[in-house]
């Protein structure tokens, strides 16, 4: 809060300007009630997910799957299958496995970093182009998941259970306007033995949180959240707990007496921070090759000095004008409790006063990007080459 400088007798009805303020906030504290909780900003890396995936066999098709060489290799699939113990010949009577009758597709699903063992999830099913027309009336077979990193052809030539963390299996639901693609309501199973061990978990000293909404991942953002995380641990005698290690991302380290990260997690995310006067933040564009600077919407600039090529940029209070009615005098201080007065610099006045000094275009751009950088202002640096 800045010093303000006020003439003695204009003290008094201040004191109580401000004092019935404040009692009136103590008495409705409008406020708080629209705070945002950090729980609608923010996502920890518990329920942060990752997708399964594997390679799947359609049947029951009318004369709309793979065919050819594809139905060859669809074919050769189920014979894996079978020597896996996945299949067995009742399962696939011979009068479905004619051609146009099966089609091999991937399957995928999505599931939170900490899942449990024997929960299920939707799992999205595609044809892989070997000539399926649609996959309307099909039912996939059961089909081991891996994570999506997992190599391919290593599971489309092993079938096995090796890092397999969950099944698929049912009756597809298509759509027809996509009828190469469908899906299964809580189709994928995770495997009983696949669970993360959670006691080792639980006991994890740092967390990491992801901010939701790309809008938000501004430095000038991501620190308005890591101060309201670290105000209110400052409460319990906890400093700077929260940090920010990325574009997107906030760590919270636990406090020693903390020993359960995901009670830890909770109490984090059921904070809340004045999120009412976020402005919506700028974007600034930068080709390097062609030379080109483009920013698109405007934002204000905190107070920053920037050192850049040889020469600083800073943004100043001009001194007052004094006149005849408006005299300089000696003024005491006084620190109002009403708020704070602050002049600020917009990124479009800031830009056009670069302009009107001459700073050349690569400058400038640096300029913007130590803004950025440091928090300094609420806008996006992208850069792009000369495509864009």
């Amino acid at each position: 809060m800045k010093t303000h400088f006020l003439r003695t007798r204009s003290i008094v009805p201040l004191m109580i300007g401000a004092w019935t303020a404040l009692v009136g906030l103590l008495l409705v504290n409008p406020a708080h009630a629209q705070d945002v909780r950090l729980q609608d900003l923010l996502q920890s890396e518990f329920e942060r997910p990752f997708t399964i995936t594997g390679w799947g066999l359609v049947t029951g098709l009318q004369g709309t799957g793979d065919t050819g060489g594809n139905y060859a290799a669809a074919l050769n699939y189920i014979e894996r299958m079978k020597r896996a113990g996945f299949v067995d010949q009742g399962t696939l009577p011979q009068a479905i496995l004619k051609e146009g009758s099966i089609a091999v597709v991937q399957v995928s699903a999505k599931v939170p970093n900490l899942f449990g063992s024997g929960q299920s999830y939707e799992c999205r099913v595609n044809a892989l182009g070997g000539g399926a027309e649609s996959l309307a009336g099909g039912t996939l077979l059961i089909t081991p998941l891996r994570r999506s990193d997992a190599s391919i052809d290593d599971t489309i030539e092993s079938i096995d259970l090796i890092d397999v963390i969950g099944f698929a299996e049912g009756v597809l639901d298509v759509d027809i306007q996509s009828p190469t693609r469908g899906r299964i309501a809580l189709g994928a199973r995770l495997a009983t033995t696949a669970a993360p061990i959670w006691e080792e978990v639980r006991g994890w000293r740092s967390i990491t949180f992801d901010v939701k909404n790309p809008a938000h991942r501004t430095m000038m953002n991501l620190g308005r959240l890591v101060d309201a995380v670290n105000e209110e641990m400052l409460e319990d005698g906890f400093v700077d707990l929260a940090s920010v290690i990325s574009g997107g991302q906030i760590k919270v380290t636990l406090p020693e007496s903390e020993t359960d990260s995901f009670r830890f997690a909770g109490r984090v995310l059921g904070m809340s921070v004045d999120f009412r006067n976020v402005e919506p933040p700028a974007e600034i564009r930068w080709n390097e090759t062609a030379g080109v600077l483009v920013i698109t919407g405007n934002t204000t600039i905190r107070d920053a000095t920037v050192s850049i090529d040889g020469f600083s940029i800073q943004k100043i209070t001009p001194e007052p004008k004094f006149t005849r009615d408006n005299p300089k005098i000696d003024l005491e201080p006084f620190i109002a409790m009403t708020g704070r007065e602050e002049l600020s610099i917009s990124l479009h006045t800031l830009k056009k006063q670069l302009d009107m000094l001459k700073v050349p275009v690569r400058s400038q751009a640096r300029v913007l990007q130590e803004l950025c950088n440091t928090g300094q202002c609420n806008a996006m640096f992208v850069r792009g080459g000369a495509d864009g």
